[in-house]
């Protein structure tokens, strides 16, 4: 079920109601409402949540229960991302909103901002990869 689905995804990625409704520009009440299961996203919000949860449309609309990807398949084998894990919990709040605004940036977007980021902190790296 969908409602189940975002509450769980939600909590896996240590987001509280209020930010993500922030960052889709609803308000918290209607949020909470799509994971009560009165109402639900249009399409538009079910693909910038599906995004933000870093899920594809398929997982997030399936019947079947989530076998949710909060992180990277790739990241989630590597020692280092492991080691790492545990301080992500550690996120002030402002860092989770910096993070859930970038998750919804166009690549283009996500590339210039991790620019202008290390211009800003004296690392004058351009990022021409993948910017995830």
């Amino acid at each position: 079920m969908l409602s189940q689905k975002l509450r769980d995804l939600r909590k896996r990625c240590n987001y509280k109601q209020w930010q993500v409704a922030e960052v889709l520009n609803i308000s918290r009440s209607t949020y909470s409402y799509y994971e009560l299961g009165k109402s639900s996203p249009d399409l538009a919000t079910i693909g910038k949540l599906a995004k933000l949860f870093h899920v594809s449309y398929e997982e997030l609309l399936d019947e079947e229960p989530v076998n949710a990807r909060v992180h990277d398949s790739q990241n989630s084998r590597d020692p280092i991302y492991e080691r790492r894990k545990p301080s992500l919990a550690a996120l002030e709040q402002d860092e989770i909103t910096l993070i859930m605004y970038y998750r919804l940036m166009k690549e283009s977007d996500q590339k210039k901002l991790l620019t202008q980021a290390g211009n800003m902190i004296g690392k004058k790296t351009e990022f021409t990869g993948k910017a995830k």
